[in-house]
């Protein structure tokens, strides 16, 4: 992990799993039953961390 600006990195990420646990809470709570939206998080914020 090497991120150039740490406080937009911090900023993004944040954001990010900000918006996308409003987005499930709101559109189709049922998502959070099995742990699948957790790991696709996860995945998606290490995608973005990992040095190119």
């Amino acid at each position: 992990m090497d991120p150039q600006n740490l406080d937009l990195t911090k900023f993004i990420l944040v954001r990010t799993v900000e918006a996308l646990t409003h987005a499930a809470v709101i559109e189709c709570p049922e998502i959070f039953n099995n742990g699948q939206l957790e790991q696709e998080i996860t995945n998606l914020l290490l995608s973005y961390l990992r040095k190119a």
